[in-house]
């Protein structure tokens, strides 16, 4: 038996060429169930075949797990380039490990002389089986997490210099994580690779021709690609997951070649109505480009772009630097193309777009978390022993008097006491630990990680010292440092619920959603109602695209935000720094209810979460937005202008209130505002065709 390395058609030993693409048709070496490959894995099943060869489920015999075997195509092992590359290539592969990457473990040569790669055999169907059985576009939501979750997996591919070169939703398996949630993974990074040469296509072997990019049809060397081809393909596998159909409709390898080199794509609204409410085309136009320099040139450019366009607003993190929102369903298309309906326009009127479109709410500082959770938990039972212990009267004690400076939140005087008791004993770790929480307190992060590296040094298995120095490198944007230390209070102490939120934090902050959610559910586990563990966790839901699951956390964390438990923090029962801040979890909530496309629901959760702060500047933005896709200029007018009057740098404010200008036809006004905007932001291409639409406004 034979089989086409292109459409994997399979044909009789006599066919030499495949008569639908021409390609050259490669044998076919096949293992049956319970054959014993190099005395280790033991084959269950047959699971799959391609162009580079067949897929088996195996089991390893002496770890008793399910594995997957890659055997590579008997044709190719004629080759000894072949045989030197594949080693080279799958050692690379090896050495890639992250959560959206299918996990290779082993490559060798069977007794037969085939080559096989020994990888993490996914539980799940395929992207192209999902595509197929839902015979319609993916929920946006879904689509967009499973697009983010292939980009993060080549993106970290891409880091180790590795690029995949036949990205399709074949090699994309969809998994779930230990509680139940969706995880792709990325599969046979490498394999392409190990063919090498240019991209004949009578072999067809290095060319999936829906998927493929332009250098790769315009005859490309194999090693000469880099990481944009994977983009191409990814944006060609996302365009069809979010129309459910490819861009380009042809059957012929001269048809696919034309298309991919010379056709423009048609935007994907044009398929998709409901996508026509998202700035998706201009985004899809860059990254389906025909000159790879036209196109993002990393991961990280691509999803800032996708930010920029799907969530053009999202705020940055004055701690860390990392964007915490995500995107609002609720966005216009085009600059010459109305929002939505308004009878109170003009026929033929151009309507602004409302690029000011929905952010998350102004974050809350990290800090209030772990360090001061940290002192207000943990500590307090600490100075009250050590109080007990050594001292009658405060006086008497430099630890004492600090304690009670501290519980004043008099940081400075705290630590002064703390500095007497470091100098009468330089060694003594419960003093250095709490000098570190005074500098904390008066945000000194680099003298207090000092003091709690010294602390850890005389005492290293203080989960404690190690939880409040993750929370500190947090609070400098030190992310990988700060996952290292909770990592590390975690293995001390896994009942710690504070340090899974921690952690938590700072796993949302590099976009680890999955992780997060992990962490957010076990520290719930371990601390039933939870309010900063059920807020953490409904970010990075609304991370994942999640928005309806995000809600349900952030309602649960408004009602642990009761009456009751505040008036116990005030007696001392509960730490107060230990329940989120109303104003931010409604703030959030209708954030989350927005981008679900519930806007009469959100513009109540901001209106409440302006009554509780009503200087919550990205809250009155959001609302504008609302407020301008209901068509109520008036009142988006109103938030607007009030969030200029708040921070006048406000590039998403003005550009908002530009829009409504243009919107009632005060052209000039508008005008102002979107020049301002541009000299913040002079390479906004919104600004640019806005102001472009408003001088076409003026010459009427």
């Amino acid at each position: 038996m034979k089989q086409c390395p292109m459409c994997d058609t399979a044909y009789p030993d006599e066919h030499a060429t495949c008569p639908t693409d021409g390609a050259v048709l490669i044998e076919i070496r096949e293992w049956s169930p319970g054959t014993l490959i190099r005395n280790k894995y033991r084959i269950l099943a047959k699971i799959g075949q391609g162009g580079m060869g067949t897929m088996y489920k195996a089991q390893h015999l002496g770890l008793e797990e399910v594995m997957g075997l890659k055997v590579m195509a008997s044709n190719l092992l004629g080759d000894p380039s072949f045989v030197k590359r594949f080693r080279q290539e799958a050692r690379a592969a090896r050495r890639l490990q992250h959560r959206n990457v299918v996990q290779v473990s082993d490559f060798d040569q069977a007794d037969d002389g085939s080559l096989f790669i020994v990888m993490e055999y996914v539980e799940g169907p395929s992207l192209r089986k999902l595509i197929e059985t839902a015979k319609a576009p993916l929920p946006f939501p879904r689509a967009l997490s499973i697009f983010r979750g292939i980009a993060e997996g080549i993106g970290a591919a891409h880091d180790q210099g590795l690029v995949h070169r036949d990205l399709k939703p074949e090699n994309i398996l969809l998994g779930t994580d230990s509680h139940g949630l969706e995880m792709p993974k990325v599969a046979d990074f490498g394999i392409v690779a190990m063919k090498g040469g240019s991209l004949s296509l009578s072999g067809g072997l290095l060319l999936t021709p829906c998927y493929a990019a332009p250098e790769q049809w315009s005859g490309m060397r194999s090693d000469e690609l880099d990481q944009r081809a994977d983009l191409y393909s990814l944006g060609i596998t996302f365009y069809e997951m979010i129309t459910g159909r490819l861009p380009f409709d042809e059957y012929t390898t001269e048809g696919w070649m034309r298309a991919h080199l010379h056709d423009e794509p048609p935007p994907p609204s044009r398929f998709n109505p409901a996508l026509k409410q998202l700035p998706l085309d201009h985004f899809f136009a860059r990254l389906l480009a025909k000159d790879r320099d036209h196109r993002p040139g990393n991961v990280r450019e691509l999803l800032r772009e996708l930010d920029v366009s799907i969530l053009p607003a999202a705020t940055l993190s004055a701690s860390t630097g990392a964007l915490i929102s995500e995107s609002s369903d609720q966005h216009p298309q085009s600059v010459d193309q109305p929002v939505r309906s308004n009878p109170n326009l003009e026929p033929g009127h151009p309507t602004a777009t409302d690029s000011a479109s929905l952010a998350g709410p102004a974050r809350r500082g990290i800090k209030s978390i772990p360090v001061r959770i940290a002192l207000g938990a943990a500590a307090i039972v600490v100075i009250v022993f050590l109080v007990s212990l050594i001292f009658r009267h405060p006086r008497e004690n430099p630890l004492a008097q600090g304690d009670e400076f501290y519980k004043q939140q008099d940081y400075a005087r705290a630590g002064e006491a703390y500095s007497k008791a470091v100098r009468m004993n330089p060694r003594d770790p419960e003093a250095l630990r709490r000098r570190a929480y005074a500098y904390s307190g008066l945000g000194k992060y680099d003298a207090a990680i000092h003091d709690l590296g010294e602390a850890i040094r005389l005492q290293p298995d203080s989960a404690l010292a190690l939880r409040v120095r993750g929370s500190d490198h947090l609070e400098k944007g030190e992310i990988d440092a700060a996952i290292q230390d909770l990592n590390k209070a975690i293995a001390l102490d896994p009942s710690d619920a504070i340090a899974f939120a921690s952690r938590c934090v700072a796993l949302n902050a590099i976009r680890y959603y999955d992780d997060a959610v992990r962490d957010c559910t076990e520290s719930i586990l371990l601390r039933p109602r939870f309010g900063l563990a059920l807020s953490y966790r409904g970010e990075a839901l609304a991370g994942k695209g999640l928005y309806d699951r995000a809600v349900e956390d952030l309602t649960e964390a408004i009602l642990v935000n009761s009456d009751e438990l505040t008036a116990n923090s005030r007696a001392g029962k509960i730490p107060e720094e230990t329940i989120p801040k109303l104003y931010y979890l409604f703030a959030y909530r209708g954030f989350c209810l927005a981008s679900a496309g519930k806007d009469d629901r959100a513009v109540q959760d901001y209106t409440e979460a302006l009554r509780l702060q009503p200087q919550d500047e990205p809250a009155l933005v959001n609302r504008g937005v609302l407020f301008s896709h209901k068509g109520n200029y008036d009142r988006a007018l109103q938030d607007y202008t009030a969030a200029i009057q708040l921070n006048p740098h406000d590039t998403r404010a003005l550009i908002g209130r530009g829009n409504v200008l243009y919107n009632k036809h005060n052209y000039q006004s508008a005008l102002r505002d979107y020049q301002e905007a541009q000299k913040l932001d002079p390479k906004n291409e919104v600004v640019v065709k806005q102001l472009e639409a408003t001088k076409r406004g003026l010459a009427r």
